[in-house]
């Protein structure tokens, strides 16, 4: 017989968009900016909510732009609240480019 076994599962969204591919940076830019100012007031809302986030060129630009914004940002990093993942400029598309394209990202 086997013996059950409790099992403690998470869901952690993020979301992804390609720096330049059907939209430009801009576009883009201007969908993660509203994203990421929604979840930072969400996170105050729901503190065991948990979200990844990748590609560190939005966030770079993020900061730039909205330096009132950075504490905020920092402290749910610092929290746990926020996972930065793939830690690259953008994230590469690995099933198309050569190694030489992924380690230069």
């Amino acid at each position: 017989m086997v013996k059950a076994v409790k099992l403690r599962i998470f869901i952690v969204p993020h979301w992804h968009f390609d720096a330049l591919w059907q939209l430009n940076f801009e576009e883009y830019f201007n969908i993660t900016v509203r994203n990421l100012i929604d979840l930072l007031e969400f996170l105050d809302l729901e503190p065991e909510y948990r979200f990844n986030l990748d590609q560190s060129i939005y966030v770079e630009e993020f900061m730039r732009r909205f330096p009132e914004l950075i504490g905020k940002l920092k402290e749910a990093i610092k929290r746990g609240l926020i996972e930065p993942v793939c830690s690259g400029f953008t994230q590469p598309d690995s099933n198309i480019p050569s190694g030489e394209f992924l380690v230069r990202n």
